[in-house]
């Protein structure tokens, strides 16, 4: 049994959780059903992903989009995570991306 490939499977399941929690997110906003439960469940729910090491970029951008405080820099990271990150990264960041988009035609 190789513990590393365990390791890569568990931070692969951290991730997909990651991205299936920004899916529900966008849905209870588009849903207008965007209340502080979900917001307590979403923060508690970072606190883990960050714990386990693995990236909230993709929350945290949600999180801003939602609340109206996307600026510049976060485009900017975004961008320089596309050309630079890895390839989890690269997955984060296009699920951004697209709620972003669906957020912005939205409003």
């Amino acid at each position: 049994m190789d513990i590393f490939v365990n390791v890569k499977e568990g931070r692969r399941r951290f991730l997909k959780l990651g991205n299936f929690v920004v899916m529900l997110i966008a849905q209870a906003y588009f849903s207008n059903v965007y209340t502080k439960d979900i917001r307590i469940a979403m923060s508690k729910i970072k606190v883990l992903l960050k714990e386990s090491d693995i990236s909230t970029a993709t929350i945290d951008l949600i999180e801003k989009v939602i609340t109206g405080n996307l600026f510049e820099r976060d485009i900017k990271y975004l961008m320089s995570q596309i050309i630079v990150g890895s390839r989890e990264e690269l997955r984060q960041v296009m699920n951004a991306v697209d709620i972003m988009l669906q957020v912005t035609c939205l409003n």
